[in-house]
């Protein structure tokens, strides 16, 4: 599956760097554009992404993925500035609390990845394997 131009997610959707908006007139599909201004100006995009980038316009898009990329940092502001819990701190904690610290330190590195994409802070090979051996050790 393609990768998120602007986080590194995988893809489902298709953004188009200059919006559609921005050259609709009501005569005009988005088809007709994609003919006119080409592929180079569709990047594969996931949900959330393209969300974010609604119908802005840059000048490229490197500028709308640092925009995007600011966004996500706002949004996970509260995830990103979690404390950091050491194996034996979180070991001397409850299976419960123990459990949500661990989600919650996966989903920091997921969202720390996304915002430096394609810079991985924590690589996703290990991240993936961290995450199947969480979800192996919890069923």
């Amino acid at each position: 599956m393609p990768k998120c131009f602007y986080c590194g997610d995988d893809s489902n959707t298709k953004d188009h760097v200059i919006p559609v908006s921005y050259y609709y007139n009501g005569k005009r599909s988005g088809r007709h554009l994609t003919a006119i201004y080409g592929k180079e100006n569709l990047v594969d995009c996931c949900r959330e992404c393209n969300c974010i980038a609604s119908n802005k316009v840059f000048d490229d898009r490197y500028k709308k993925k640092d925009h995007i990329q600011e966004r996500l940092k706002e949004k996970y502001k509260r995830i990103i500035n979690m404390p950091f819990w050491s194996d034996e701190e979180v070991k001397e904690m409850g299976y419960k609390f123990r459990k949500e610290i661990k989600i919650q330190q996966l989903a920091r590195k997921w969202i720390l990845n996304r915002i430096d994409y394609p810079n991985e802070i924590y690589p996703n090979v290990l991240l993936n394997r961290e995450l199947a051996n969480f979800i192996n050790n919890e069923l």
